[in-house]
């Protein structure tokens, strides 16, 4: 069966590091869309790992 909940997670997930390249694009122009998409990466990790497998039961 498809789990809806992870699939909603997930795409928050996504859209979680494309606002991180944003904003780092926007407050640094030289290097900021790389930088803050790391940083909007790396912050879905850590959601992930800390509560994100709970919530999606997986």
């Amino acid at each position: 069966m498809i789990n809806i909940t992870a699939y909603g997670i997930l795409i928050f997930y996504g859209l979680l590091a494309i606002i991180g390249a944003a904003i780092g694009s926007h407050f640094d122009k030289t290097n900021g869309f790389s930088n803050g998409y790391i940083a909007g990466t790396a912050l879905s990790l850590v959601l992930w790992f800390t509560v994100g497998r709970k919530m999606a039961g997986v």
